[in-house]
């Protein structure tokens, strides 16, 4: 456990940074889109902060992978559960997503696609790596 927590630290405190930049690509894209909107010092700042601890949160239950008593679909629900919650929470407080059913269930529909397509993703790589690799040390 000692092993897992400082493991998520160090991921966490390494995204940690990245908070502004994402804050700013969403103003970026929310302004691309023709909304017009000012943001008081208070609320640029709670915002910073919030998606700086997403991106903790994020970036540091990865690590959950990294404990090795644990399996993996079981590993991969607590990541996906842990991000839904994060992204959703952050969404919701920030006002970037209506607190409403209709788009809680399509952020909800988009979030699993996009994570069910990531992780077929890593398995088609995987897969595709473990078979060359075993070819070629069953060529020597």
């Amino acid at each position: 456990m000692k092993r897992f927590l400082k493991e998520f630290c160090k991921r966490g405190l390494i995204a940690f940074g990245f908070g502004p930049v994402i804050v700013a690509i969403v103003y970026l894209c929310i302004a691309w889109s023709g909304v017009e909107d000012t943001l008081t010092l208070t609320e640029a700042g709670k915002q910073i902060l919030l998606v700086s601890v997403m991106a903790f949160l994020a970036s540091g239950v990865t690590a959950v992978y990294q404990v090795e008593r644990l399996p993996l679909p079981f590993a991969i629900f607590i990541h996906a559960t842990v991000l839904y919650i994060d992204y959703l929470g952050v969404y919701l407080i920030n006002g970037w997503l209506k607190n409403a059913i209709i788009p809680i269930i399509v952020f909800s529909v988009i979030f699993a696609v996009g994570f069910a397509l990531v992780w077929l993703i890593v398995y088609i790589v995987t897969k595709k790596s473990a078979i060359n690799l075993n070819s070629k040390l069953n060529t020597k």
